[in-house]
């Protein structure tokens, strides 16, 4: 079947924000996608778990902590998640990540830690796209799913799939996951699971 085009954006106020800063490509430390292809299709089945972790690589591919009251703090400024097909199928949900449902969480402690930015995705009793964003030094957790996620595994395979993530106009990072091996068992119809820790792509492959 062929694969379709799917973009979703979710529109909210925000302050004015400064310039856009930098790409910054990141490892893929995890990445699954999941839906429900077989009838009658139950969209709630619908999946999207994301991970990295930057602690051991070169400095220019780590998550460096947006700082608070920077161009990078979703407080002001809010976010944007892109998930998409990086074979250039077409496949895209684009969703924008209020500066409302964001908040930061912990400080110092260890000493050296700057805590972490927290989004959660039930806004005024409306169920977002994505469910739950943690940003720290080093790290990125993105939790998806359920009816509004539109991104769908209807095709024979994705090849692979790219994830970006901007908080306010701080760096967006960039990741790409290919599937683990055997691709036939986990890139296929309703399933895609990339490989653990795959490295950072040398450059960021353009968006639909």
């Amino acid at each position: 079947m062929m694969r379709r085009l799917t973009a979703l954006v979710l529109v909210a106020a925000a302050a004015a924000a400064p310039a856009r800063a930098d790409v910054v490509t990141v490892a893929t430390h995890a990445l699954q996608l999941r839906d429900d292809v077989v009838p009658p299709v139950n969209p709630k089945s619908r999946k999207l778990s994301f991970a990295v972790r930057t602690t051991a690589d070169a400095s220019g591919h780590r998550v460096v902590f947006p700082a608070i009251g920077g161009a990078g703090d979703p407080t002001l400024y809010g976010a944007r998640a892109v998930v998409y097909n990086a074979n250039g199928s077409g496949e895209q949900v684009v969703v924008d990540l209020p500066a409302a449902a964001w908040h930061h969480e912990g400080h110092n402690y260890p000493p050296d830690d700057l805590g972490r930015w927290v989004f959660t995705g039930l806004i005024g009793g409306v169920l977002w796209p994505i469910q739950k964003v943690y940003v720290k030094r080093d790290k990125i957790t993105i939790r998806g799913g359920n009816a509004p996620w539109t991104y769908t595994l209807d095709a024979p395979s994705q090849g692979a799939v790219a994830v970006q993530l901007t908080l306010g106009t701080g760096d967006t990072w960039c990741a790409v996951g290919v599937p683990r091996s055997p691709a036939a068992t986990y890139d296929r119809p309703g399933r895609f699971i990339a490989q653990m820790k795959t490295p950072a792509p040398d450059a960021c492959p353009p968006a639909p």
